[in-house]
């Protein structure tokens, strides 16, 4: 590897790193080993896509969800995003987002991914999906309900009157 200023050779040293996640008196202190990139000859340091996917990874862990990694290789045992997309109902947008990393899983999401370890859960999405496309594919038929109008109907329509609603004091004490 070269230093993308200088064309200096570039060495790795891993360090500690520690970052707020979160915002306010809410935020968590993280921490894991980054690879740093230091170039020897004009001494300046770097974080590349390795670094950044370790912070994301990080942060996935600290919510008790999957990493980009993991979503990807589940996903591609069942092929492309768009096949994953058919079978899950999960938007291939969504899907996307969260194998690069641009955005991180629901825990309701989450749950739904961990669920489809389970190939029997799979399974029951393919037999599901099945069944729905053959339902598709019959004719519908529409039925309609006619309201029959006669002079009671008319009646009571005509002697309907709006009527202010009641008031209601609340006392707070």
């Amino acid at each position: 590897m070269q230093c993308p200023d200088c064309n200096g050779p570039i060495r790795t040293e891993n360090v500690l790193h520690k970052f707020k996640y979160g915002v306010g008196p809410d935020a968590k202190e993280l921490v894991c080993t980054l690879p740093v990139r230091i170039c020897d000859a004009c001494g300046n340091e770097y974080v590349d896509e390795e670094g950044e996917e370790i912070r994301h990874e990080t942060v996935c862990r600290h919510l008790g969800v999957l990493p980009p990694r993991e979503i990807q290789r589940l996903r591609e045992r069942y092929g492309t995003q768009a096949a994953f997309a058919n079978l899950t109902g999960i938007g291939e947008a969504s899907l996307s987002r969260w194998e690069t990393g641009a955005s991180i899983q629901s825990k309701a999401y989450d749950s739904y991914l961990r669920l489809l370890h389970r190939p029997e859960n799979v399974h029951a999405l393919l037999s599901r999906s099945r069944h729905a496309l053959a339902d598709e594919q019959a004719p519908r038929t529409y039925r309609f309900r006619c309201i029959d109008v006669n002079r009671t109907r008319l009646a009571c329509q005509a002697s309907f009157q709006l009527r202010p609603a009641e008031r209601r004091v609340e006392l707070c004490m």
